[in-house]
């Protein structure tokens, strides 16, 4: 008698290929879940770093220009949105110049305007408050929030800084203003 031999082919049954499918699906659900998480704490990094620096330009440049402001020229007590006062520089020649400093607010826009020139500090600003201090005259306090939306998704960051701005001795001193006083006549008088 003749024995036929049956060669059994190799392949793969229906549940070997149900469980591969399983698996590669988990796996590649795990990396998707894992470069979405990146993708967003990426996104989330840049734009509180933004609001951040935002807020640190404005700042900044509104410390140093009330440094150098003339007490007289800064009007009110208080004010959102926007302050304006003036500085004396030198020019080329060595004399010196009033130049009018305005910060001003349009939408989410934050502007610095010098002279005419116009220097956007920030497109996303939320608020933007000073305020005088009632005792110590020379002192400005300053309130700014900055509002990024973060890049792809439906999330923003917020950064807010209090600071605080003085009014140099020499620019009190320039001032008519009796809303300002020099720091000798504070303490003589307390």
């Amino acid at each position: 008698m003749f024995s036929r031999t049956i060669k059994r082919k190799s392949a793969f049954t229906l549940i070997e290929s149900v469980v591969a499918t399983l698996v590669f699906t988990i796996v590649a659900y795990g990396i998707y879940q894992t470069w979405s998480h990146i993708t967003f704490n990426q996104a989330v990094a840049e734009a509180r770093g933004q609001a951040k620096g935002d807020v640190e330009v404005i700042t900044r440049n509104l410390e140093r220009d009330i440094s150098m402001a003339r007490a007289g020229t800064i009007e009110g007590n208080s004010g959102d949105d926007g302050i304006e006062f003036t500085i004396t520089r030198k020019t080329e020649g060595g004399q010196p110049k009033d130049v009018v400093i305005t910060y001003s607010r349009s939408g989410n826009e934050f502007t610095r305007t010098e002279d005419g020139n116009n220097n956007t500090l920030s497109k996303n600003l939320k608020e933007f408050n000073w305020a005088r201090e009632s005792t110590a005259s020379g002192v400005i306090y300053l309130t700014t929030t900055v509002e990024v939306p973060v890049r792809g998704f439906d999330e923003v960051q917020t950064h807010k800084q209090e600071s605080m701005a003085t009014v140099r001795e020499e620019a009190i001193g320039a001032g008519d203003d009796s809303r300002w006083k020099r720091s000798g006549d504070l303490l003589d008088n307390w």
